[in-house]
C-alpha cells in the first residue's frame, strides 16, 4: 500500500545566485486536458533547426529528457502558441528582464560556493537561508491535510527520492530552476562530503527520472526569497519531469508571486478540494478566489498559478484514512515486536528465513553504512577484515576456538559495523567490568553463506577507499538492484579480460547503464568514457586496479555470478541469471492417504485420518521418497545442535579460563603507580589501572547472556528446520 496523503516540504541550506534569461515561451493550455503528458503535445526544437518533433507518448518524453541532459548546449525550447484570454509574459507586462536561475559557476567558470572570490555574494546569499513564508505555506498545508512537513535538516535528498515514490500528494516549497529542472534540498549530514563539487544538495532530472511516482497531485512552489521581486523562467521541463515519472498532475507557480498571495491560493485550493475532489474545479475556485480579492486581481498574480496533467477525481478523506491505517498497522507491529505476548495477531508458527537476494540486499545496506562512516572512522573496516578473517578460520580450524578474542576499539563504536557481525552471527560477551574491548563468540557456522561475500565485499571497498571519486559514486548506487549488479559485471569483465571487444552506449548491456545517472557516475569514476558512440576504457594502472577490485566487490554481492570472472572470461556466466530461468518445474504426485493442509500462522497438519484410505503403488514409493528426505533433515538438525553446543561451551570455557588465570598469580606492581586524583594520607589511593571487581549480580548477569545466547542459536536451528520441512511438504498441499 502506497503512503497515502503525503507531501514532501524542502528547505535547503544552499544559496543560489541571480543570471539574465529570457520568458517569451508559453503553455498550450488546451494540451493540459490531453490524459497524456503536457508534452506529448508540445514540440522540441533543435538549436539548429527550426523543424519540431513531436514527444508522442510518455516514453518519448522520457528519452527526450534524458538526452538532453547529456547535451552541454543550451536546453531545448517548448514550442508553444498563444491562446485568446490568456495573461500575457511578465516582462512585456513589468518589463523585468531579470529572472532567477540556480546556479554554482559563473561565466567564466569559477565555482562561487568554494572560490574566494566570490565571497560578499556568498555572505550576501546568507538571507536566503531563513525561507520563512515556504515554511509557514508548508506548516498551513499540513494543517489542511493533516500531516507533518519534512523542514530544514530532515528534507534532503534521499528522503525526498524515497518518500516521492510512496506519495499520494507532493508540495514541494524550495529553491528551483523550472527550466533546468534542479530542486535544492539540505545536504545528508551523514553523508561523507568527498569533495567540495558535491552536489548532494541538487535533485536534477535525472535523480526524478530514476524514480516510479504513484503521485495524483505534485505542487511545486519554488523562487523563494526575502523580497519576492524577482521571476522564474516560465519553461516547464521540471513538471514534465515529474510528469514523465509517472505523476497525473502538476500545479505549479510559473513566477513569483506575493507571499500572501501564494499563501491565500493554496488554502483555497486545498479548501475547495476537500469539497469538490475535482482537480480542474478546485484550481479555478482558487484562481477565482484570487480575482475577487483587490490587492491580488491583476492578472500577473493569478495568472503564474498553472494546472498541468489530467484532471482528477482526488478523495482527501480516503487517502487520510488510508494513512491513518498505515499509522494504525505501524503502531500494532511496534507493539507485537517490543511484546513477548502474541496480544494482537498469533505470530506464525515457522519463522521467516531471508532468501539469498534479500540477504545480499541488506549486506549492501551495511556496505553503504560504512563507506558514509568511512571518512570519520578509518579503522573500521580493517578491523572488520580482520575479524571475519579469523571467523573463517576458525571454522575450518575448530582448535582456534580454544583461544580467545576481543573485539576492537574501533569496531565496537560503530553502530554499522556491529550490525553486520550480528547478521553474520557474531555474539558478543562482556569482558570482566569491560564493555568497550568484549570478547568475540564466534559463529559455529556460515550463516546463509555471506561470511566469504561479506569479506570478499569489505577487502574491496578497502581497496577503493583511496579514491573518493568512486567511493562518493558507490554512496550514490548502493543498494544496487540483482539485474544492474549483473549488468556491471558483465560490462566490467568484458572490459577487464577482452579489452578488443568495443562496446557502444546503445548497446541492450550498456544502454540502460549509460542512461542511469549513478550507474554512469559509478563508470566514469573508473576509468569508462564516451567517444561517440562508443565506450572506452582508460586502460591505466590506477584504472585497471580499481576496475578489479570494483568487479570484485559486485561479484560479492551477486546472486548468480560466479567468481570466476574475476580470473577469466566465460561466455556462459554473462548474462542475468534469473532463479526463474533454472528452475524446473517437477510435477509431484498427490497422496490422498496424507492430504497435508497448511493452516492459519503456516501451521502444517494431515487432514486425512490414520489407515483411513489405502494407498497405491505410486504413492507408497513418493511417501517412501518423503520419508527419507524429512530424515535426512532430522539427522542434519540433531548434528548442527551438537555442533552449536559444543561450539558454545568451547567457547566460554576459553573465556572463563582466561578469567580464572589472573586469580592467584603474584602482581608485580611499577615503582610508580598512577592514582585517581583527590587522594591523601588518610585516604586509600586507588590506581587508575584498576579493573573493578564484578559482584554476584554482574557475574549472573553474564552467566545468563552466555545462556541466551546458546538458546538464541539454537532456536535459530530449530526455526531453518521447520521452515524446510514446510518447503517438502509444500508440492504436496492441497490448494
Amino acid at each position: 500500500m502506497t503512503q497515502a496523503g503525503t507531501f514532501l516540504s524542502l528547505s535547503p541550506v544552499i544559496n543560489v545566485s541571480m543570471e539574465t534569461s529570457s520568458a517569451s515561451d508559453r503553455i498550450n493550455s488546451r494540451q493540459v486536458s490531453n490524459p497524456r503528458l503536457l508534452t506529448s503535445g508540445a514540440t522540441f526544437l533543435s538549436k539548429n533547426s527550426n523543424t519540431g518533433i513531436p514527444a508522442a507518448s510518455r516514453e518519448t518524453t522520457r528519452l527526450s529528457l534524458l538526452s538532453a541532459c547529456h547535451l552541454s548546449s543550451v536546453p531545448e525550447k517548448i514550442k508553444t502558441h498563444h491562446l485568446p484570454g490568456t495573461p500575457t509574459a511578465p516582462d512585456r507586462m513589468l518589463s523585468a528582464h531579470t529572472y532567477s536561475t540556480l546556479t554554482t559557476r559563473t561565466s567564466t567558470g569559477t565555482d562561487i560556493t568554494t572560490s574566494t572570490q566570490c565571497s560578499g555574494t556568498w555572505t550576501a546569499l546568507e538571507k536566503w537561508r531563513n525561507l520563512a513564508a515556504a515554511k509557514r505555506e508548508l506548516r498551513m498545508v499540513g494543517e489542511m491535510l493533516d500531516v507533518d512537513p519534512i523542514i530544514g535538516d530532515e528534507a534532503t535528498k534521499g528522503q525526498f527520492l524515497r518518500d516521492i515514490q510512496e506519495a499520494s500528494i507532493i508540495h514541494i516549497a524550495t529553491f528551483a530552476c523550472l527550466e533546468e529542472g534542479i530542486l535544492v534540498v539540505t545536504p545528508d549530514a551523514n553523508q561523507v562530503q568527498f569533495s567540495a563539487e558535491d552536489t548532494s544538495h541538487l535533485i536534477t532530472v535525472e535523480d526524478i527520472l530514476t524514480c516510479t511516482l504513484h503521485a495524483q497531485l505534485v505542487v511545486i512552489s519554488a523562487g523563494f526569497n526575502p523580497a519576492r521581486k524577482n521571476f522564474i523562467d516560465a519553461r516547464f521541463r521540471l513538471p514534465s519531469v515529474f510528469l514523465a515519472a509517472g505523476a497525473q498532475s502538476v500545479l505549479v507557480c510559473q513566477w513569483q508571486v506575493p507571499d500572501a498571495a501564494a499563501e491565500k491560493f493554496f488554502y483555497s485550493f486545498y479548501r475547495h478540494l476537500q469539497s469538490k475532489g475535482k482537480l480542474l474545479s478546485s484550481f479555478a475556485c482558487a484562481v477565482e478566489d484570487l480575482q475577487n480579492d483587490d490587492r491580488f486581481k491583476s492578472v500577473w498574480v493569478w495568472g503564474a498559478f498553472t494546472l498541468i496533467g489530467r484532471d482528477l477525481q482526488v478523495n482527501l478523506k480516503q487517502l487520510q484514512h488510508a494513512k491513518l491505517d498505515q499509522q494504525i498497522d505501524r503502531v500494532e507491529q511496534e507493539v507485537q515486536d517490543n511484546s513477548t505476548k502474541e496480544l494482537l495477531n498469533p505470530k506464525s508458527a515457522i519463522p521467516h528465513v531471508e532468501s539469498k537476494a534479500e540477504n545480499l540486499e541488506k549486506l549492501q545496506q551495511y556496505l553503504l553504512d560504512l563507506i558514509c562512516h568511512q571518512h570519520h572512522q578509518p579503522k573500521v573496516i580493517p578491523a572488520l577484515i580482520d575479524t571475519l578473517d579469523a571467523a573463517l578460520k576458525r571454522l575450518h580450524v575448530e582448535e582456534n576456538n580454544q583461544v580467545t578474542a576481543q573485539l576492537t576499539t574501533e569496531a565496537s563504536g560503530s553502530m554499522p559495523a556491529i550490525q553486520l557481525l550480528k547478521r553474520l552471527g557474531f555474539h558478543f560477551q562482556a569482558r570482566g567490568s569491560q564493555l568497550t574491548t568484549p570478547y568475540i563468540v564466534f559463529p559455529h557456522w556460515n550463516t546463509d553463506d555471506l561470511l566469504i561475500p561479506a569479506y570478499d565485499a569489505l577487502r574491496a571497498v578497502s581497496e577503493l577507499v583511496s579514491e573518493p571519486r568512486i567511493m562518493k559514486a558507490l554512496c550514490g548506487c548502493l543498494p544496487l538492484s540483482q539485474e544492474n549488479i549483473s549488468l556491471l559485471i558483465d560490462l566490467i569483465s568484458i572490459t577487464k579480460h577482452a579489452a578488443e571487444v568495443q562496446l557502444k552506449v546503445r548497446d541492450l548491456s550498456v544502454r540502460p547503464l549509460w542512461q542511469t545517472s549513478h550507474l554512469r557516475q559509478l563508470l566514469l569514476s573508473v576509468g569508462f568514457h564516451q567517444i561517440g558512440l562508443l565506450l572506452a576504457f582508460n586502460g591505466t594502472p590506477r584504472n585497471k586496479k580499481m576496475l578489479t577490485s570494483l568487479l570484485q566487490l559486485l561479484l560479492a554481492m551477486s546472486c548468480y555470478k560466479s567468481q570466476t570472472l574475476l580470473y577469466h572470461l566465460d561466455v556462459n556466466l554473462l548474462g542475468h541469471d534469473s532463479a526463474s530461468k533454472s528452475s524446473a518445474s517437477t510435477d509431484f504426485a498427490k497422496m490422498p492417504s496424507l492430504t497435508p493442509l497448511l493452516l492459519p500462522r503456516n501451521q502444517l497438519r494431515m487432514s486425512t485420518p490414520w489407515l483411513s484410505t489405502v494407498e497405491h503403488q505410486d504413492e507408497m514409493l513418493e511417501k517412501l521418497r518423503l520419508a527419507k528426505s524429512k530424515s535426512d533433515l532430522s539427522d542434519t538438525l540433531h548434528r548442527q545442535l551438537e555442533h552449536a553446543k559444543s561450539w558454545h561451551q568451547t567457547t566460554v570455557v576459553a573465556q572463563a579460563d582466561e578469567r580464572l588465570s589472573n586469580y592467584g598469580r603474584p602482581k608485580h606492581l611499577p615503582s610508580k603507580v598512577k592514582v585517581m586524583p583527590g587522594s591523601t594520607a588518610s585516604q586509600e589511593r586507588i590506581p587508575l589501572t584498576r579493573e573493578p571487581v564484578l559482584v554476584l549480580q554482574d557475574i549472573d548477569q553474564r552467566r545468563d547472556y552466555a545462556h541466551h545466547v546458546l538458546h538464541e542459536r539454537l532456536e535459530n536451528i530449530n526455526g531453518r528446520y521447520r521452515e524446510q520441512v514446510m518447503k517438502l511438504f509444500l508440492p504436496y498441499i492441497r490448494t
